[in-house]
């Protein structure tokens, strides 16, 4: 991760919008696979209020891509395979940054491969930057209601009644 050289008002910015953003729903289906994601809307509509309002914008840019040996089908086709990497900053109005990298991969029958893999990338960094979790998190046992979307003082207060935090496990 890099920064601007000063942070020290872009870090209570982050701090403020993340304590406003609530767990990024799945709303989702992959059919053929019988699992429930969240899209890049779903993550834009959970961040996007909140980043705002504390002056922070997110730009991604590609930084590379490496395409991969094709993979072949059941049915005689091919699925084209690449991976990119993506740039995305968080800007916010004071000129201060912080920069996350990540990676993404995409694979699709036609020409969908590349823009698969750079949502995905987009997805990562702003699941990664922001410290998000969906609703259905498998690694939280005792998390609250799956349906259920806390906000971060709903969070401190089941911390501090002894449960699991729903939102604060990974954040700091």
């Amino acid at each position: 991760m890099k920064t601007s050289e000063q942070v020290d008002q872009i870090i209570p910015a982050m701090h403020r919008a993340i304590e406003k953003i609530e767990a990024v729903h799945k709303t989702k289906k992959n059919t053929a696979m019988n699992y429930r994601y969240a899209g890049i809307e779903d993550i834009l509509a959970a961040v996007e209020g909140a980043l705002y309002l504390e002056g922070i914008v997110v730009i991604s840019s590609v930084l590379d891509h490496e395409n991969l040996p094709p993979i072949p089908t059941a049915r005689g086709g091919q699925l084209q395979r690449v991976i990119v990497g993506i740039l995305t900053r968080f800007f916010h109005v004071s000129g201060q940054w912080i920069e996350v990298s990540s990676r993404g991969e995409g694979t699709d029958s036609g020409d969908k491969s590349i823009y698969k893999a750079i949502t995905g990338g987009r997805k990562y960094a702003l699941l990664s930057g922001l410290n998000l979790i969906t609703t259905d998190d498998p690694e939280r046992p005792n998390q609250l209601d799956k349906e259920a979307s806390p906000n971060r003082m709903d969070a401190k207060r089941t911390a501090t009644e002894g449960r699991a935090p729903s939102k604060m496990k990974g954040r700091y």
